[in-house]
C-alpha cells in the first residue's frame, strides 16, 4: 500500500470514528471557551478579610472606608484581638487581616513614619498576591498625601504629614513559595488521573470480554483502592521529605481524607466504563474529565472568580474537595472541623456514583436479556 492509500484509509478510519473526530476538532476550542470565562474577571476580587482598629481615628477611618470602597476587598467586620484575626484567617473565614496600630495618626502627625500590618493567607498565591498588591495600593496612596484635604480639616498639616509603611505577614508559606503552592495541588490531580485511568481500563476491559457479574467488578476496585492510599502516602512522603513541603496536620485526617477521595475515585470510574465499549473510549473520556479538573478545582483560581456554571462544574469534580482538604491538613494544620465538609462530599459522590452505576449495570443486564431472548423467538 502506497502512500497516497494509507493517507485515504487514515482519512477514512477517523471519518468514521465520529467519537475521536469530535474529540479533535471540538475539544480543543471547548477548552479554550470554558478556560477564557474561568478566568475572565481576570483578577481575584471581594477577598474576605477581617480588621483591627486601634486607632479609631479620622486616619484609620479613611483607610478602612478605602478598604470598603475597593473591588478587591470584603470587608467581613472587626476583630478583638491578633489571636482572633489569625484564627479567622486560619479557619478560612477571612483571607486577610489589617491592624492599625493604635499610634497611627499620631506618628503621622508628628512626622514620623505610621506602620501599619497585614497579616495574609498564603496558602492560595493568587488570593494572596492580590491581597498584598491591594493593601499595598491603599497604603501607598495615603503615603503619598492622598486625602490630605481630610487631614488638613482635622488640625493635621500636609507639611507636617509623612507617609506610612505597612509590613506583612504571610502566613502558612511565609517563603511566598511556589513549590509549596503548586507541588500539593499537582499530588491530587496525578492520583486522580492514574488511579481513575487504570480503574477505567480495567472495568472496561472485563465488559468487553463479557463479565457481567456486578459483585466481581466491586471486588476487582479493591486493588486500585489499596494503590489509590499507597500513592497518597508514598507521594505526600516524597513531597514532605524530598521537597520540603511542611505537614502542619495530622496523619489520621489525611488518612481519612485519602481515603474517602479514592472510594470517589472508583465511583467515578465505575460510572466512567459504563459509558465505555472499549479502552479507547475509556481513555477518551477519562482524559476529558480529568485534564481541566485541576483548573476547575479552586486550588489555584478561587471558586469565588468563576462565573457560577463554571464554579458548579467543579464542584462536582472529586478532586476540588481533595485539595482543599489537603491544603487545610497539610499546610494550614487545621483539624476536622475545617475537612469534614469535604469528607462528606466526597464519601456521598462515590455512593452517587456507584449507586447510579448499579442501576445502569442492571438496566444495560436487563436490556441486553431482552434482546437474547427476541433473537431466540
Amino acid at each position: 500500500m502506497n502512500a497516497r492509500s494509507l493517507l485515504a484509509h487514515e482519512w477514512r478510519a477517523l471519518i468514521q470514528d465520529k467519537r475521536l473526530l469530535a474529540t479533535l476538532l471540538f475539544l480543543p476550542l471547548g477548552y479554550m471557551i470554558l478556560f477564557g470565562f474561568l478566568y475572565g474577571q481576570e483578577k481575584v476580587l471581594n477577598i474576605p478579610i477581617v480588621y483591627i482598629d486601634e486607632d479609631r481615628s479620622v486616619l484609620s477611618g479613611q483607610i478602612l472606608q478605602a478598604i470598603t470602597s475597593s473591588e478587591t476587598f470584603e470587608l467581613m467586620g472587626p476583630v478583638a484581638s491578633e489571636a482572633e484575626l489569625i484564627d479567622k484567617v486560619k479557619s478560612g473565614v477571612a483571607y486577610a487581616g489589617f491592624i492599625l496600630p493604635a499610634d497611627l495618626s499620631q506618628q503621622v502627625s508628628q512626622s514620623r513614619q505610621g506602620e501599619v500590618m497585614a497579616i495574609i493567607d498564603g496558602s492560595n498565591l493568587m488570593i494572596a498576591n492580590r491581597a498584598l498588591s491591594g493593601f499595598q495600593e491603599i497604603v501607598q496612596t495615603y503615603s503619598v498625601g492622598i486625602s490630605m484635604k481630610r487631614l488638613e480639616a482635622n488640625g493635621i498639616s500636609p507639611e507636617q504629614s509623612s507617609g506610612m509603611h505597612m509590613g506583612y505577614r504571610l502566613l502558612f508559606n511565609p517563603g511566598n513559595s511556589y513549590t509549596v503552592y503548586l507541588l500539593i495541588g499537582l499530588l491530587g490531580t496525578v492520583l486522580q488521573s492514574v488511579t481513575m485511568l487504570g480503574m477505567t481500563l480495567s472495568l472496561t476491559r472485563e465488559r468487553a470480554a463479557g463479565t457481567k457479574a456486578w459483585n466481581y467488578f466491586v471486588v476487582k476496585a479493591i486493588p486500585y483502592f489499596l494503590i489509590g492510599l499507597f500513592n497518597v502516602v508514598v507521594a505526600l512522603g516524597v513531597l514532605t521529605q524530598v521537597f520540603h513541603i511542611p505537614f502542619l496536620g495530622k496523619l489520621i485526617l489525611l488518612f481519612g481524607l485519602a481515603l474517602a477521595f479514592v472510594l470517589s475515585l472508583i465511583g467515578f470510574s465505575f460510572l466512567v466504563s459504563l459509558f465505555s465499549k472499549t479502552n479507547v473510549q475509556a481513555t477518551q473520556i477519562t482524559m476529558l474529565l480529568v485534564y481541566p479538573s485541576f483548573f476547575l478545582s479552586g486550588f489555584t483560581w478561587p471558586f469565588s472568580a468563576m462565573p457560577s456554571w463554571v464554579s458548579l462544574m467543579g464542584h462536582l469534580l472529586p478532586v476540588s474537595y481533595f485539595l482543599h482538604g489537603l491544603r487545610e491538613i497539610a499546610i494550614k494544620g487545621n483539624g476536622w472541623g475545617q475537612i469534614s465538609p469535604d469528607v462528606v462530599a466526597l464519601l456521598a459522590f462515590a455512593v452517587i456514583t456507584t449507586a447510579l452505576t448499579f442501576v445502569g449495570h442492571s438496566f444495560t443486564k436487563r436490556h441486553n436479556r431482552e434482546d437474547e431472548l427476541y433473537e431466540s423467538v
